[in-house]
């Protein structure tokens, strides 16, 4: 069975605008018109047999709307192979209640995506819905990362001094290398075609490690790029980037 973990559709009057404007943003050409029927065609075309829809809500009042019309793509699975989680934004302030009836009507988890929500992975209220929705046995997605697009193979550099520790296949990711830093923290680089390092080598802040790719639930050639400055929590790049003089846009 073939399993798309990683789809976005949006209700029919506003697909097209919606799905071109996340194209731009991510920088990735898009592969469906953005409507369920589009995806449903996609599926058909390139042999996949289910396919999870991933929503984000972008401002809290996005919250329900989303989370109700998932409730009426998921009973239509038996016929389309399309199943949705729920969406939470952290400033959705009933997210308890919000997060029960999820569960209550047979969702299996949620979305969140600090990048879209202008906030961080740590922020407490991220970590209050992430934990509330373990305690009522729904999965959380996180992207906690920034995705850079760019042509397969374009050269992917060590943002600083380092160790080595993972470098190879990884679920998700396709190909991942994790970079142990000096000041404890670690670097996480994700979908690459190509590696150039292994476990155990010591790397320098510029020295190429990989080449992009477009593997793992990846729908265009693109670097996932974590940074987690106490080791172990991914934060938001973007600041830690801007703190040592680099914009990202």
């Amino acid at each position: 069975m073939l399993i798309d973990f990683h789809t976005h559709i949006f209700p029919d009057k506003i697909a097209a605008s919606a799905i071109q404007g996340l194209s731009e943003r991510a920088q990735i050409p898009p592969h469906t018109d953005g409507t369920l029927q589009g995806l449903i065609d996609a599926m058909s075309r390139d042999g996949v047999d289910l396919s999870v829809v991933l929503p984000v809500a972008t401002n809290p009042a996005q919250v329900e709307k989303i989370n109700r019309r998932a409730l009426e793509i998921n009973a239509l699975f038996d016929k389309t192979g399309v199943i949705s989680f729920g969406a939470m934004h952290p400033e959705f302030s009933d997210y308890k209640a919000e997060l029960r009836w999820l569960r209550e009507n047979g969702f299996k988890g949620i979305k969140l995506h600090p990048d879209y929500q202008k906030c961080c992975a740590d922020d407490p209220a991220i970590v209050n819905i992430i934990s509330e929705a373990e305690s009522l046995g729904l999965y959380t997605t996180l992207h906690a990362g920034i995705d850079i697009a760019n042509s397969n193979g374009t050269p992917i550099l060590s943002v600083m001094d380092g160790t080595v520790i993972d470098s190879g296949p990884a679920s998700g990711y396709g190909n991942w290398i994790r970079i142990k830093h000096d000041d404890g923290s670690m670097s996480v680089y994700g979908h690459m075609e190509s590696l150039d390092v292994a476990v155990g080598e010591r790397v320098t802040a510029g020295q190429k490690i990989a080449g992009m790719g477009n593997l793992g639930f990846s729908t265009g050639t693109h670097l996932h790029f974590e940074i987690h400055p106490d080791g172990n929590t991914a934060v938001d790049p973007i600041p830690w980037f801007q703190a040592r003089g680099i914009n990202i846009s």
